[in-house]
């Protein structure tokens, strides 16, 4: 397929935190929507639990895990990213960080790398690598094993640690 066929979203914020990006063929639209305005379509089975849905995100296909919906991005799954303050992890992200250890404890198999980012205006060793350890901490805290958490700094683009699923064993 050309690539002129497909529109490419803009990578961003859905209204639940989650980072979206989406392959859309342009077929399937009429000429006149803007690319921030595509949503990716689920697939036609419905999660048997009503717990928070995430939003997916594939260059090809939706898939469902755990009946809730992952992003997934060049093979790999990337849970909710968490937002820092200045002083440390936001409170609105705790709950973020609750569903994230879901997913992990019910997905013994996986494991996944925790990213720490900082602002341009920080220290980047440092803090992001301080940020990244603290989330682990409090995964291990609720018994994650800790091999299955390797942490690593990540870019200067907003105080967030982000996770990647990066090995189903």
């Amino acid at each position: 397929m050309p690539a002129s066929n497909v529109q490419v979203a803009k990578i961003g914020d859905t209204p639940h935190g989650y980072k979206v990006r989406a392959s859309v063929h342009t077929t399937d639209l009429p000429r006149s929507t803007p690319a921030s305005k595509v949503k990716p379509t689920a697939s036609k089975s419905k999660p048997k639990k009503k717990k928070a849905v995430r939003e997916v995100v594939q260059q090809e296909s939706i898939t469902e895990q755990c009946g809730r919906l992952v992003l997934a991005l060049e093979g790999s799954t990337l849970l909710k990213a968490i937002s820092f303050d200045r002083g440390g992890v936001s409170p609105l992200n705790v709950l973020a960080l609750e569903d994230n250890w879901w997913y992990i404890r019910d997905n013994p198999q996986c494991r996944i790398l925790v990213r720490g980012h900082v602002d341009p205006e920080e220290p980047v060793a440092d803090l992001s690598l301080g940020r990244a350890q603290s989330v682990r901490a409090f995964f291990i805290q609720r018994g994650v094993e800790p091999t299955r958490l390797i942490i690593a700094p990540g870019d200067r683009n907003g105080r967030r640690v982000d996770f990647v699923v990066i090995e189903q064993r």
